[in-house]
């Protein structure tokens, strides 16, 4: 665990042995002070500032016995003591750099005073404890090692133990490697794959402090946590390891999630596996199908127009696309609205000969029979797996998608210097619906208004 280094405390070393009961004052873990009203109104000073600076506890409340509280990771945590007398929590402190568990034990006294005692595991010498007052705010420093350092702090309020790490720092977010089963490090996050053939491959995590990882398949917009073939084989203070086996069983994409959470820090990658080269596959009812594919020299598509007379929204995952090919004929009108053109006319070709990508297209068919459109990019393998790229924004109307196979976040999305994005709609075969969009979707088409 990284640490601070705080400039050395001149506070007194807390009794570290003398027994203390519930009816005698702890001399040098607790000073009460005289007058009741003085702690009323440093009580009042307290929450009035933590109110204001938005003060809160890093961690979560307690109330049921629970694996030992790590203070590396979370920097605090509250303890309900009435109904978790006994609990233990992992701490690095300032004078050391490993981390060590404390168990502590809490009585509540008639009194109201709660009297504490804390021990490193798997003893019963005190290392240092005290009385606490429960009905008003009360606190105290530890110094767990040999030098003048707060290593921790407790807290009682509200009939609850904060237990504070002294020199906490944030550990940074967990880094998430992919290895094959040679343990050689993948590049790569798109993964071939063969029906009926079991991989067999290891994910690492690695951080500051031991992270926790987990994995999921993604199914539409829902996580799926993997309960088997997905396995910890190896742990340390700053890294975990986990096997991954799996055996596809049909052809498609499969979408796999790893998370790694290191206190509340938490990191994803997403890994697709493509099974028979197909690498995405959209198809909703109510808008044209798409499906990409991955070939030797970049990618093919093709876009499915659906059995209607309808305006069909359509979106290009790369490249361009020639109206000069053998469907033409089925096509009555092919409507757009960017900064190249700023009106609808009907016609094929009316203003524009090629569809490009990252535009959005409204086509109307002349009968009620399917169409679809296929098309192929060349791209190099230093440009993969990312194919997209944020479509630009003008001040108007704006018809545009996502380029290339993933979704990315609308917030990506920047209006002109000046500017801000009015409405959102997304569009289907039926009409344009008004709504929040909180990502793009390759394949979609979104009607955005900036003013």
């Amino acid at each position: 665990m990284k640490q601070k280094n705080p400039t050395k405390s001149t506070a007194v070393h807390p009794l570290r042995t003398k027994h203390i009961t519930p009816d005698t004052p702890a001399r040098n873990h607790h000073h009460i002070l005289p007058i009741a009203l003085s702690l009323i109104l440093l009580l009042a000073v307290f929450i009035g500032v933590t109110h204001f600076y938005g003060i809160s506890p890093v961690g979560k409340v307690i109330e049921t016995p629970s694996p030992p509280i790590n203070l590396d990771l979370l920097g605090s945590e509250e303890v309900v003591f009435e109904k978790v007398p006994k609990w233990s929590f992992i701490v690095t402190t300032s004078n050391v750099t490993e981390s060590v568990q404390y168990d502590v034990q809490t009585i509540l006294a008639k009194n109201g005073l709660l009297n504490y005692k804390v021990m490193k595991k798997d003893s019963k010498d005190a290392l240092a404890q005290g009385l606490l007052d429960e009905k008003l705010l009360s606190s105290t420093s530890l110094y767990l090692d040999q030098d003048a350092i707060v290593d921790v702090t407790f807290t009682v309020a509200n009939a609850r133990i904060m237990v504070t790490h002294g020199n906490f720092v944030e550990p940074e977010a967990a880094a998430i490697h992919a290895l094959d089963s040679n343990h050689q490090e993948l590049l790569s996050k798109i993964l071939d794959a063969e029906k009926g053939k079991e991989i067999k491959m290891f994910f690492t995590a690695l951080a500051e402090a031991q992270p926790k990882l987990e994995a999921s398949w993604k199914q539409g917009g829902t996580l799926v946590p993997i309960t088997t073939g997905f396995t910890i084989k190896k742990t340390s203070s700053q890294n975990v390891e986990a096997e991954f086996v799996w055996t596809p069983t049909t052809d498609g994409v499969q979408t796999l999630i790893l998370k790694a959470t290191v206190g509340n820090k938490v990191s994803t990658e997403e890994y697709r596996f493509t099974v028979g080269n197909l690498i995405y596959e959209l198809n909703e009812t109510n808008i044209p199908g798409l499906v990409i594919r991955k070939t030797s020299d970049g990618f093919s598509y093709d876009i499915a127009l659906r059995a209607t007379k309808s305006q069909q929204p359509v979106s290009l995952p790369c490249g361009s696309f020639n109206l000069a090919f053998s469907g033409i004929g089925k096509i009555k009108s092919i409507y757009t609205w960017n900064e190249k053109i700023a009106q609808f006319k009907p016609g094929v070709p009316s203003e524009f000969a090629i569809l490009e990508s990252g535009y959005g297209y409204l086509v109307e068919l002349k009968n009620i029979e399917p169409l679809t459109l296929s098309g192929s990019c060349k791209i190099t393998s230093s440009q993969l797996p990312s194919l997209y790229t944020i479509p630009t924004l003008k001040k108007g109307f704006n018809l545009i998608a996502a380029k290339g196979d993933k979704s990315f976040e609308f917030s990506t999305l920047k209006a002109p210097p000046g500017m801000a994005i009015d409405t959102t709609y997304v569009i289907t075969n039926e009409k344009p619906t008004q709504q929040t969009i909180t990502e793009l979707v390759p394949g979609k088409v979104y009607w955005v208004v900036v003013s």
